[in-house]
């Protein structure tokens, strides 16, 4: 009996120092700061949207044919493969569908459609691609499967509210001990729908809908716009919900920014008065669009040397500068979730000339991740950055990656 008690006290003393070894891999904010097993913690990754959905191709898109599903599963093996050959640290993507019709497979066959996505999570993390996946990229998609207005994600009696909460339930609870997971995102670009008057405006066409959807909208209603305080209810009640669930993995929210009239469009909704925020009024509804309990700043920023911004007419770069210093004074890390340029575009620049003074500065403002747009995009192949192309970038993230994330150039 002595033998057996030592050996129960043994082993709990054993499980608990596995749990404490284990706490300290996942990513953890601290003050400004992203931290993984007690070390500052910062990288330089890039979007893969597609990620899951072209790597489930051959069974999540029966409207292909099998060799073109086929082809876009090996494209998304060679991202990977070529993600750790240059050094990228992340991915960032929709870990879901992206239109309703692309979720078939979900309901169809739901043992295929997680078998696929465990398939893509640990090929990643055999090839040392640390993940933040997203999982409501898409704002409309599940209230367009269940055919209600957008303003249904917060009713608890809603059919939209149950089947996002599930779907969220079945993702975290998978994942939840994956140290390879970064964060959770909850949706992609989301504030950018706040105070929004949508009545009238042209819906999705009819081809991305299920099959099995009856209603299909040809114009949006008053009740799919979404207010301010909606959204901000939707953030931290759904952050408390992933959380519950899932204590060890931060959450960011995929934002991009408030729009540059947010004030008066929250003072006037549902009128549209599109009057340009004076810099304290943005900076100021930028921290209140993203609550607590959410970890992690979420920016999107594209630039130009020759263009400036609309708020208080400064350059692109001074402007996310004051972005970046606001949310670090609230000692809040930071996620630039979308990293790009224009005038010229990254596309129609090998040299990356704005893009890497960008990164410049957000090192020298301790960012702590930064994704660049977009690697291997069947969508946009044009914008997909490759170290042929863009050799200058890649150099700039090897860097970076090897100097904050141990990705040694």
């Amino acid at each position: 009996m002595k033998f057996i008690a030592l050996l129960t006290i043994i082993t709990s003393i054993m499980l608990f120092i596995n749990a404490k070894v284990l706490a300290q891999e996942f990513a953890r904010a601290k003050l400004a700061n992203i931290m993984i097993n007690g070390k500052e913690y910062r990288a330089i990754g890039v979007n893969q949207p597609d990620l899951f959905t072209s790597y489930a191709a051959p069974e999540l898109f029966t409207q292909y044919g099998a060799k073109q599903a086929y082809e876009l599963k090996q494209k998304t093996i060679d991202a990977i493969l070529n993600a750790e050959k240059n050094h990228i640290a992340f991915f960032r993507f929709w870990a879901t569908g992206f239109w309703p019709r692309d979720m078939q497979l979900y309901f169809d066959k739901p043992d295929v459609y997680w078998q696929n996505m465990d398939g893509v999570f640990d090929l990643c993390k055999e090839h040392n691609i640390k993940l933040i996946p997203s999982i409501f990229w898409h704002l409309d998609m599940w209230n367009m499967i269940c055919e209600e207005d957008r303003q249904a994600i917060l009713d608890p009696n809603s059919k939209t509210y149950q089947a996002m909460h599930k779907y969220a339930k079945e993702i975290v609870s998978r994942y939840k001990d994956d140290t390879n997971i970064l964060m959770w995102e909850l949706m992609n670009e989301g504030f950018l729908s706040a105070d929004v008057q949508m009545e009238g405006r042209k819906a999705p066409p009819e081809g991305v809908y299920l099959p099995t959807n009856k209603l299909r909208k040809e114009t949006w209603k008053k009740e799919d716009s979404l207010t301010a305080p909606m959204l901000l209810q939707f953030y931290k009640e759904m952050t408390e919900y992933i959380k519950s669930i899932d204590p060890n993995h931060l959450v960011t929210s995929g934002d991009a920014n408030v729009r540059e009239t947010s004030q008066s469009l929250r003072e006037s909704f549902p009128e549209q008065v599109w009057k340009v925020d004076s810099l304290r009024q943005n900076l100021s509804n930028l921290l209140e669009s993203q609550p607590e309990p959410l970890d992690v700043f979420s920016f999107h920023q594209y630039g130009s040397f020759e263009e400036k911004q609309k708020i208080s007419d400064l350059p692109y770069l001074n402007y996310y500068r004051c972005m970046i210093r606001t949310a670090h004074a609230s000692l809040t890390p930071i996620l630039i979730g979308e990293l790009g340029q224009f005038n010229p575009s990254l596309k129609d620049d090998y040299e990356s000339k704005w893009a890497i003074f960008a990164i410049d500065m957000m090192e020298e403002e301790g960012v702590a991740l930064i994704c660049l747009w977009v690697w291997y995009f069947p969508h946009q192949p044009e914008n997909d950055l490759l170290s042929s192309t863009h050799p200058s970038l890649m150099k700039r993230i090897d860097e970076f990656n090897g100097k904050y994330s141990n990705l040694k150039p």
